[in-house]
């Protein structure tokens, strides 16, 4: 399956890293903060479990934290050393213990998107609120609280050469172009809702989350059927 989305996408054949794969740096970007804060409160969609969120401002050079008001003193940073868990969500911290967050990949996207660099998250559950499946409400609440310029935006970086890596039938590449492009392709197989779907885009200016692909939404048909049972 891997090897005919390799096909198709017109990659060139990768055997290996190069010597000269180590990124190029580049200028920085703009990078914000937000300028007040926003809340929201649902249902988180693999523990069944009501969570209220704050989205509030964060710290120069702090990334997003999320701190779970429930568990006092407990801070997570969203960094990839930090991920403990990619079962049907990302989870961050906690090492399966509970003290960690959950399902955070939808409101990543949206702050991504955003061009947020820094954000404090308050929480009192483990899990993030699954709202309507997409970044689109988490875009929603960004834009209510509002963006501030920060003074440590994150350094980008370009790649001199293709740089991968895959986890069973599941790979992810970058290579280097005179413009950013995002493809994906996703394959459910026997799951006829779904099925197998693309969607690629070039990234000109602004990113077009909010327009395109922040509405895209998860489907409770696609292996988390049993979950969705607590959301009605």
């Amino acid at each position: 399956r891997s090897r005919d989305a390799l096909q198709l996408l017109h990659f060139p054949r990768m055997r290996g890293p190069r010597p000269s794969a180590a990124p190029r740096r580049c200028r920085r970007r703009h990078a914000f903060t937000l300028a007040g804060t926003a809340d929201v409160s649902g249902v988180g969609l693999h523990s069944g479990r009501f969570v209220r969120v704050r989205l509030g401002p964060g710290f120069p050079g702090g990334g997003v934290t999320f701190v779970r008001t429930d568990l006092p003193g407990t801070r997570v940073r969203a960094s990839p050393a930090d991920v403990s868990g990619t079962e049907l969500s990302t989870e961050l911290g906690g090492g399966g213990g509970g003290g960690g967050v959950r399902t955070v990949e939808h409101l990543l996207a949206a702050l991504c998107g955003a061009g947020v660099s820094s954000c404090t998250v308050a929480l009192d559950a483990q899990e993030l609120p699954i709202l309507d499946g997409s970044s689109a409400p988490w875009l929603k609440l960004i834009r209510a609280a509002g963006l501030a310029p920060t003074a440590s935006a994150p350094e980008a970086l370009a790649p001199r050469a293709p740089v991968w890596a895959a986890h069973g039938d599941a790979w992810v590449v970058a290579m280097p172009a005179a413009a950013p492009r995002l493809t994906y392709t996703i394959d459910f197989g026997a799951f006829a809702p779904i099925g197998r779907q693309s969607f690629s885009f070039c990234v000109h200016g602004p990113p077009p989350t909010g327009r395109s692909v922040g509405a895209a939404h998860t489907d409770s048909r696609a292996g988390v059927g049993p979950a969705a049972d607590a959301l009605i």
